[in-house]
């Protein structure tokens, strides 16, 4: 295209040294997304710990950890120097749209099946009208 012909003529120009990293863009997920999130998938999950476990303190924070460590699992590190083993627990924040969907999926299969928690759809959450993007 016009742009990539204009990109590499430019590039032609310069001197000195450069560093330059393209990597294809994705989608990041949105507010609501987030919103859905934290208020159909983790508020019910604390609030099942807080009666199930009888510990009316545990935070949204902490429900949160236990379901990125439940869903998405964790990952072995060992010290070359000492072979000591540390776990580590994904960061949802970098999971891009596809991954960050798939998780609440995840997230949603093991509530129903371990906790009998029921999460109620995005779209109903957010009150869109399916209908209008079929």
């Amino acid at each position: 295209t016009d742009v990539k012909r204009r990109l590499m003529s430019k590039i032609g120009t310069l001197s000195g040294l450069y560093e330059v990293t393209l990597r294809p863009r994705s989608r990041t997920r949105s507010l609501d997304d987030n919103a859905y999130y934290w208020s159909a998938v983790v508020q019910p999950f604390t609030d099942w710990l807080r009666e199930n476990y009888g510990d009316p303190y545990i935070t949204k924070e902490q429900s949160h950890d236990m379901l990125k460590k439940t869903i998405l699992g964790t990952k072995e590190l060992v010290n070359k120097k000492t072979r000591e083993v540390i776990e580590l627990t994904p960061d949802s924040r970098t999971l891009d749209v596809k991954d960050f969907s798939d998780y609440i999926e995840g997230c949603a299969r093991w509530l129903a099946e371990f906790c009998g928690v029921v999460v109620i759809p995005s779209e109903e959450f957010l009150g869109i009208d399916k209908k209008k993007w079929s």
